[in-house]
């Protein structure tokens, strides 16, 4: 472990509680703020006096003894939680710090370090558990409930200026954070598990009652490396080149088939820490049976005009759920705006692999038996160009602007897909979402026909 000194505890303490000060008093500097513009002399003074006892409340010695004596009780610590299987569940947490090897084909709890670790209990309490997980030299790696759990001796002093309050103090936060084992309870919502003993458990009513808990930090470790994976600016820059000449192609990450869980719903702080941090999303890999290769096959009917059709959608269903997903998020952040951009490239992609296989398995002039429209013929069968007595295809495929005329139908199908999706909203997919979304299939139809 890297040397850690005291001053360096102090000073993330203080940084901790200069930034929960700060998020605190954000909106009453603004309240002052106005209030001064206007002359409002009795507010101003009321704000100052709000904002004066706000930072007597996060100083060190105070904030640290109102924490320990009242919240370090309200709180649950542990790595495999309880309200993960029901958020009003009351049963205890377990605090797992070392389990044995799996094989290495198997990822489970044994797979982890266990650097993060879950709480829940008092929402209001929270912000103690966020106290007890910072980082007390930047770039050591080193947390503040190390220390106190290994009853380091460089605490001393660290939680009062009264060595005597400060041993006291951090004893209360070490028996917080490694609870009592002896004491764990469950909960009637808690789902169980009856593991027969024997040949005969049935007759001789033997049973191991197994109770499964919520692996949170697992959880936490899978959420964090998947966004990592999908949204660093290394991977989105590997995307955005895709589109560009001139430019190393480098390969980037796509997870696909991801499901959410919410828990929590409105409230993910009832839950635990971990479940905040992540807004209550659980992601879930897929678990499938594999699928026979000829129910992937693309079907495309004799008497279809547009290959843009509602079969085509089901095809495009892993890109439209993550659409989908994004449309129903109420949040404008740089993460959904990611999302959306990846969805839009697992419908486009999908299309296109469709256009690729038609192409090139299928045998050249197969579009004259089907009523597709002329454009959409020239693009999907462009082996019919070579065949003897095809001139006139030829010379209207070179002349069409497949580039202009093919994106606009993608466009206007993924339009009319949402607006029967969302009725009610019907107003929002307008001729400006029509252009972005011709843009995106625009940018991966040049590259794509361009790779031919």
């Amino acid at each position: 472990m890297e040397d850690i000194t005291k001053e360096d505890i102090l000073q993330g303490i203080d940084k901790f509680l200069l930034e929960r000060y700060e998020i605190k008093a954000k909106k009453l500097n603004k309240a002052l703020e106005t209030a001064q513009s206007s002359g409002e002399q009795d507010k101003s003074l009321e704000i100052k006096a709000e904002l004066k006892k706000l930072q007597v409340e996060y100083e060190r010695n105070i904030w640290i003894e109102s924490n320990a004596r009242t919240m370090a009780k309200q709180l649950k610590f542990g790595t495999h939680i309880s309200k993960g299987i029901h958020s009003y569940s009351k049963g205890g947490n377990v605090l797992v710090n070392k389990l044995g090897l799996l094989p290495e084909t198997i990822v489970g709890s044994q797979s982890l370090t266990f650097s993060e670790l879950d709480a829940n209990g008092n929402s209001a309490a929270l912000p103690l558990a966020s106290f007890l997980d910072i980082e007390v030299k930047s770039g050591s790696g080193v947390k503040l409930r190390n220390l106190i759990v290994e009853r380091n001796p460089v605490l001393q002093g660290c939680f009062s200026n009264e060595h005597k309050l400060s041993a006291e103090y951090e004893k209360l936060f070490r028996e917080t954070l490694i609870g009592a084992s002896d004491l764990i309870s469950a909960d009637e919502r808690n789902k169980q598990i009856l593991w027969p003993i024997g040949k005969d458990a049935i007759k001789e009513d033997s049973y191991l009652c197994c109770i499964p808990l919520h692996s949170s930090v697992l959880i936490n470790e899978i959420y964090t490396k998947i966004n990592d994976a999908r949204y660093s600016d290394e991977n989105k820059k590997a995307r955005e080149n895709r589109y560009k000449n001139n430019v190393e192609s480098l390969p980037y990450v796509s997870i696909n088939q991801l499901a959410v869980l919410k828990l929590g719903g409105s409230q993910p702080q009832n839950v635990g820490k971990l479940t905040l941090e992540q807004g209550g999303r659980v992601y879930l890999l897929p678990a499938l049976p594999p699928m026979l290769s000829s129910s992937n096959e693309f079907k495309l009917s004799k008497v279809a005009t547009t290959i843009f059709n509602k079969r085509l959608r089901y095809y495009c269903r892993r890109g439209w759920y993550e659409l989908v997903e994004v449309i129903d998020s109420s949040h404008n952040r740089m993460e959904v705006r990611d999302q959306r951009k990846l969805a839009l490239d697992l419908i486009t992609q999908d299309i296109l692999t469709i256009a690729t296989y038609l192409q090139t398995h299928w045998p050249a002039g197969w579009s004259k038996g089907y009523k597709l429209s002329m454009e959409e013929k020239y693009w999907l069968d462009p082996q019919r160009t070579e065949l003897e007595g095809e001139e006139q295809f030829k010379n209207n495929s070179a002349r069409a602007d497949l580039e202009s005329i093919i994106p606009f139908h993608f466009a206007r199908w993924l339009n009319e897909w949402l607006r029967e999706k969302y009725p009610r909203l019907a107003s929002d997919f307008d001729d400006a979402e029509t252009r972005e979304w011709q843009r995106e299939m625009a940018a991966l139809f040049r590259l794509n026909q361009g790779s031919k």
